[in-house]
Order: structure tokens, then C-alpha cells, then sequence
């Protein structure tokens, strides 16, 4: 899920599942919500909330592509499946 250039060095072993990232995010924005945090946890649920919207956008960047592959197919030849690398 991440590129050689990005910013974080965790495997994609280490990311959570596009499910996992999104039920996290929510509780990070309720929790940001409702209860009375202090600034610097603000803070530091906020930048955990980015990496987990970075997770989830690239997750659907790569479904995406993966229904743009599969649309082509359809529309110009036989569908066939095929193993999604993400760099096409």
C-alpha cells in the first residue's frame, strides 16, 4: 500500500485493512467530538487520523483502479482476471 517514496517505513503488513483504518478513525473523530482533550492530544489524534485517512484513500485508489482495469476489459476485450500490482 505504500510507495518506495513515502513518508512512513511501516510495512504493508503493519497497515491496518481499509475496515480496521476506517472503524479507527471514526472512534479517533467521536472521541475528538465529545470528550474534553487536551491540546496535544488533539494534536496527536489528529496526525494518528491523518495516517489513517492516507490508509483509506489509497485503499480506494487502488479499488478504483482495479474497476477502471476491469471496466476496460470488458468494454475492449474478454474480461479476464488478472493479479492488480497498483503501479498500472
Amino acid at each position: 500500500m505504500t510507495s518506495p517514496n513515502s513518508e512512513s517505513t511501516a510495512s504493508s503488513e503493519d497497515l491496518p485493512q481499509f475496515e480496521d483504518a476506517i472503524e479507527r478513525l471514526e472512534e479517533i473523530v467521536r472521541r475528538m467530538e465529545e470528550e474534553r482533550i487536551p491540546l496535544e492530544q488533539l494534536v496527536e489524534n489528529y496526525e494518528k487520523g491523518m495516517k489513517l485517512l492516507k490508509v483509506c484513500k489509497a485503499s480506494i485508489d487502488t479499488a478504483r483502479a482495479r474497476v477502471d482495469v476491469i471496466t476496460k476489459a470488458i468494454d475492449g476485450e474478454k474480461p479476464e482476471l488478472a493479479t492488480f500490482d497498483g503501479n498500472e
